[in-house]
C-alpha cells in the first residue's frame, strides 16, 4: 500500500527572514514582567508594616528621652497615648472590621469622656466614627478606576 504525502503540499511554507518568532526574547520579557509584578505585590504587602516598625522605633526613642527629662509621668503617658492612637488609626483604616469592633467597645460605659470644650463633651466614639467614615470613604473612592464613575454604579458594585 502506498502512503501519500498530503501534508507537505498543503502546509504553509516556513517564514523567511525576520518574521520568525523570538522565543528567547519573549520568555525574557515574560520573566521580567513576572518579576515586576512579584516585586510590586511584595511592596504592597510590606510597606505599612515597615512604616509601623520605623514609627514604633522613633516613638520609643522619643518616649525614652522624654520620660527621663520630664518631671511628671502624665506627659510621658500623653506621648504614649498619642503613639498608640496613631497605631490604632492605621489599624482602623487598614482593617475596617477591627474598626467596627473597636467602635462597639468604646461605645460602652467603660470609656468615659476624653475631654470637654466648654459645654461639649468629647467621647472616644466621636473621633472613632469620623476616622471610620473617612477611612472607608477614601478606600471606596480609591477603588474607582476613573474619575467618571457614576455614584449609582459604585453603590451597586462596591457596597452590595
Amino acid at each position: 500500500m502506498r502512503i501519500t504525502d498530503n501534508v507537505s503540499h498543503t502546509a504553509l511554507p516556513p517564514l523567511q527572514g525576520g518574521g520568525a518568532p523570538d522565543i528567547a526574547g519573549q520568555l525574557r520579557r515574560q520573566q521580567e514582567e513576572h518579576a515586576r509584578v512579584l516585586r510590586k505585590r511584595a511592596i504592597e504587602f510590606w510597606w505599612y508594616r515597615i512604616v509601623l516598625v520605623v514609627l514604633a522605633v522613633v516613638v520609643a526613642a522619643i518616649l525614652g528621652e522624654v520620660s527621663t527629662v520630664l518631671p511628671s509621668p502624665t506627659y510621658s503617658l500623653a506621648f504614649f497615648g498619642a503613639a498608640l492612637g496613631i497605631l490604632i488609626v492605621v489599624w482602623v483604616v487598614r482593617r475596617p472590621q477591627f474598626g467596627f469592633v473597636l467602635f462597639a467597645i468604646v461605645c460602652t460605659a467603660f470609656f468615659g469622656k476624653l475631654f470637654e470644650i466648654k459645654a461639649l463633651y468629647i467621647y472616644p466614639m466621636m473621633p472613632m466614627i469620623l476616622v471610620l467614615f473617612f477611612g472607608l470613604l477614601v478606600r471606596l473612592l480609591s477603588t474607582c478606576a476613573s474619575l467618571s464613575c457614576h455614584p449609582s454604579g459604585l453603590s451597586g458594585r462596591r457596597l452590595g
